[in-house]
């Protein structure tokens, strides 16, 4: 061998993400822009709707009378925007949720009963979507609307119920998937601190934790560093 000769240093574990995490960010992606659009859709809702309660508040105080129509319309405008912004809700985690047993679990523990739970609230948006197809499309074939001072059509808001299930359950069901892949990588779930967080995510930088020593790349040195990280782990959690 030459004196010129660089020898290169020991291979890396692989870091590269698996095509399975780069589907997912694409899914993650669709469904993050999908959520914008409703979110839009359901704020303009709100400014219409309150729009709509001011002028029908004041028309009542100087006139006597309000706008025709304005209950039913606020009716069918709530309906809408609740199921619009179910998406959202799932995709930023914002539904209402309690660790109080969960946290007590231990890690391996803990991820199987999220998964199980999240299973749980796919088979029922799933329920709640099948079970409203076929009012929603009753509604539009009879052009279904409400009998008041006016006639307000409420087909529009029985199809953003059936909607707001269908991308409800597609949310949920790639939380699933995603969660599923994270156990693959990490099945005891000791390489992250946090739920669903594979350990690779935070190889770069050496760990998750402020202060953590840094694995060791030399080839006598890793078995004693793993095991250090492991014990910072379990510590943690």
């Amino acid at each position: 061998m030459s004196p010129d000769t660089t020898v290169p240093p020991p291979a890396l574990a692989e870091t590269d993400p698996a095509p399975e995490s780069e589907k997912m960010r694409v899914v993650d992606s669709v469904l993050a822009a999908t959520s914008r659009i409703a979110s839009i859709a359901a704020g303009t809702g709100i400014f219409i709707l309150m729009l709509l309660t001011v002028t029908d508040g004041i028309q009542r105080t100087l006139f006597g009378r309000g706008i025709p129509g304005s209950v039913e319309i606020t009716e069918v405008f709530l309906v809408i925007l609740v199921f619009a912004g179910m998406l959202g809700a799932e995709v930023t985690d914002s539904h209402i949720s309690t660790s109080i047993v969960t946290d007590q679990l231990p890690a391996r523990a803990r991820r199987g009963a999220r998964l199980i739970g999240t299973t749980i609230s796919f088979l029922g948006a799933s329920l709640f979507a099948y079970a409203s197809a076929a009012p929603a499309l009753r509604s539009v074939a009879i052009q279904e609307v409400e009998f008041g001072l006016i006639r307000i059509p409420i087909y529009p808001a029985k199809i953003f119920i059936f909607l707001g299930f269908v991308l409800l359950a597609v949310a949920i069901l790639c939380g699933i998937l995603r969660q599923i892949l994270d156990l693959r990588h990490d099945p005891d779930g000791t390489a992250s601190s946090e739920e669903g967080v594979p350990a690779t995510a935070f190889a770069a930088t050496g760990g998750p934790f402020d202060g953590a020593p840094e694995m060791a790349t030399s080839p006598d040195a890793t078995q004693p560093a793993a095991q250090h990280n492991e014990k910072v782990l379990h510590h943690e959690y």
